[in-house]
């Protein structure tokens, strides 16, 4: 399914001093080990670029209806948030999900999901969403985990926020102010776990290991190519063997409004290429840690 575009304007989970909303420090130290880590990585895929919304790996995303309450549950505990019922389901077999209920103030990840539809096909909500596992951030906390410290209701996915996981279209109307997860294939499992994460992957080959922060040296002429450099991405999953992706939603418009005026396709918006043409040369891993 296509999701339904946001009604509102994109914000920003979290405080404003959360380590996912601060840029790189001017005198942040580049890992000392930066150069070997990508040169191995290179090995094995290129730098990051951005997913195809339209792939099987795109992330469904829903920003919460009032008034349309979903039940989601792991067999063991259950959460109540406002959902949009139009959401579409990932074809990858991750079958992931971000739900995202700012009135509420939380934002959940589910994996390995089930939803219930109607004749209609929107989810019905008489049913519970089950999935084998979700992730849980509250969005007025600073975004970390409470196994690295952070509020002791956020949870899951090794230390990865829901909203970290793609790029959402309204994002991209400006700067994009926070730190984006990629995924490598495959990153390194050692040394690790790396702080804001708590857990890392294994047996995994690559060279840069989940938990790192990675930057583009340059900022280049474009917001994803400036949040980039400004925010860097943080290694925070696995991706298809050769690949390096930032995700994008699924059914996401990243069209200009001159684009649109244009009849671009969907498919074939400039933003979605932002990202294309670099090497491992244009980019170094930040110190590790905090």
């Amino acid at each position: 399914m296509t999701q339904r575009k946001a009604s509102m304007a994109f914000k920003r989970s979290f405080t404003p001093d959360s380590w996912w909303n601060t840029p790189i420090a001017a005198n942040a130290l580049v890992d000392p080990n930066s150069a070997a880590m990508i040169k191995k990585q290179a090995q094995f895929c290129p730098p990051p670029t951005l997913g195809n919304p339209g792939g099987a790996w795109a992330m469904p995303w829903s920003e919460a209806v009032k008034g349309q309450t979903a039940t989601i549950t792991d067999g063991r505990t259950n959460i109540k948030i406002d959902i949009d019922v139009h959401i579409g389901e990932m074809a990858g077999d991750d079958a992931a999900i971000v739900f995202r209920d700012v009135n509420r103030g939380l934002e959940i990840a589910t994996f390995e999901t089930v939803l219930t539809r109607n004749a209609d096909q929107t989810v019905n909500l008489s049913k519970p969403i089950r999935c084998t596992g979700y992730a849980i951030y509250y969005v007025t906390t600073n975004g970390l985990s409470r196994q690295v410290g952070g509020d002791k209701r956020n949870t899951g996915h090794r230390g990865i926020p829901p909203s970290t996981m793609a790029l959402h279209p309204l994002e991209c109307l400006a700067a994009i102010l926070s730190v984006k997860k990629i995924a490598l294939g495959p990153p390194a499992d050692h040394p690790g776990p790396n702080w804001p994460m708590y857990g890392i992957e294994s047996p995994r080959a690559g060279g840069i290991p989940e938990g790192a922060r990675i930057r583009r040296k340059s900022p280049g002429t474009n917001v994803i190519t400036q949040n980039a450099h400004a925010f860097g991405f943080i290694v925070g999953d696995t991706g298809g063997p050769g690949s390096s992706t930032l995700k994008t939603l699924q059914g996401g418009d990243y069209r200009t409004q001159a684009e649109k005026d244009k009849k671009v396709a969907v498919g074939a918006a400039a933003l979605l290429k932002a990202l294309d043409g670099t090497t491992w040369a244009d980019w170094e891993v930040m110190k590790l840690g905090k």
